[in-house]
């Protein structure tokens, strides 16, 4: 299993990642399967201003997605929105990439593809 995670910065800038579970079942997001990337914000008012995050917990070849973990107190609805859009629209570019029964070694080329492209 992995978790997908949505995140905004004060200064509105908004990223996706990922990241593995530890041994203790914890999102290791000291080690992320791909470096955060960022999303577009063209036309998101009002403006991100406060840190947040929106995940998803999901299986790693992202057949299954098992929760939505939203923060402590909600979001504004249009964040969730936008997060949620933003997520779902990971999962349908990242299985476009996989083939129909992928192996752990397609998800392993896929995780490298991506943390590759981030940094070069």
């Amino acid at each position: 299993m992995r978790l997908v995670r949505v995140h905004s910065k004060p200064q509105g800038e908004v990223t996706i990642a990922w990241y593995p579970f530890d041994h203790q079942g914890r999102p290791d997001f000291d080690h992320p399967l791909q470096q955060p990337y960022p999303l577009p914000t063209t036309g998101l008012a009002p403006a991100l201003t406060v840190p947040t995050s929106l995940d998803l917990v999901v299986e790693d070849d992202y057949s299954q997605v098992y929760s939505v973990v939203v923060p402590e107190g909600g979001l504004p609805p249009w964040v969730f929105h936008y997060f949620y859009q933003a997520l779902w629209e990971h999962i349908l570019v990242v299985k476009h990439f996989l083939p129909p029964t992928p192996t752990s070694e397609d998800i392993e080329r896929l995780d490298a593809l991506t943390i590759q492209t981030h940094i070069a």
